[in-house]
């Protein structure tokens, strides 16, 4: 510690966290950058690190104009909707599966656990053949936000399990005892005790299995193909012409998939700085 409170060491130390976050922050804020400029001046050489004249015609012409067979705003819309159901699965099933993994000790509990982990091991090449066999012979789904929504949530449900337990380890047991005590039941006191006092590790759990539904690309280039189930990621990936790249309208949609997850994440603000500090806290 008193190596650390050395004026030399402590300059050291903010230029290094300086140059980390001026490595890490740069390529955000070059995507916004080039998403403000024409397409003439996205062009110019030395390029610019400030917009000369920041328009919003970028924007416009990726959430307007018609690109192939749908506009962009339509792969949003599909995006929200596969990432929300798979949100929304994961949390509740993963709770419910945590919980009872946490409290229920039954005789294989760790090794259930230890294989739904082992699952997240399989390389996801390794499953596309079988599933799109699945999906396309037995159960029609090709091209549909259902089967992005049971992909995904196959996908993400383990670790969405994982991350719970472990919470749900934390909250004494000693507090639903008490609800029992007071009469209620154990379902009523995982609703009414556990649950609330799980809340910043259920938005975490909600947050990383959103920003995973939303940036997931192989799946959604595999299963979605036309408007009605192809997702942000794939749309992104449709601006690359054969002769051409569209940098504006790329950098805009970057953009705007990246303010989708930052909404959420300060919608769920309060819950993310408390389980970022839970684990300082000795009760």
């Amino acid at each position: 510690m008193a190596a650390v409170t050395r004026p030399g060491v402590r300059i050291f130390l903010y230029l290094f966290v300086a140059l980390m976050l001026v490595t890490m922050l740069f390529p955000f804020y070059w995507i916004v950058n080039m998403s403000l400029q024409n397409s003439n001046q996205l062009y110019d050489i030395p390029p610019h690190f400030w917009p000369p004249q920041a328009t919003l015609e970028n924007f416009a012409s990726v959430l307007l104009e018609e690109r192939g067979l749908m506009k962009f705003y339509e792969a949003v819309f599909n995006t929200l909707i596969v990432a929300g159901i798979c949100m929304a699965v994961c949390v509740a099933l993963g709770s419910i599966t945590g919980y009872a993994l946490a409290r229920l000790n039954f005789k294989w509990s760790l090794w259930f656990l230890f294989v739904l982990i082992g699952t997240q091991m399989v390389p996801p090449l390794v499953d596309l053949i079988p599933l799109y066999i699945i999906f396309s012979r037995i159960l029609k789904l090709v091209d549909t936000k259902a089967a992005l929504v049971i992909g995904y949530t196959g996908w993400l449900l383990p670790i969405s399990v994982w991350i719970l337990y472990g919470y749900f380890q934390t909250i004494p047991k000693d507090l639903e005892s008490a609800a029992r005590i007071d009469g209620c039941t154990r379902l009523q006191a995982l609703f009414r005790v556990v649950m609330p006092l799980s809340a910043p590790g259920i938005a975490a759990t909600a947050i990383y299995v959103f920003i995973s539904s939303t940036n997931e690309f192989l799946f959604a280039m595999i299963f979605a193909s036309t408007r009605r189930s192809i997702t942000i990621p794939v749309a992104l990936s449709d601006m690359i012409g054969k002769y051409q790249i569209r940098y504006g309208d790329m950098t805009a949609g970057a953009v705007i998939a990246a303010a989708l997850p930052v909404l959420l994440a300060l919608i769920f603000q309060k819950y993310l700085v408390q389980s970022l500090t839970a684990g300082g806290i000795k009760g």
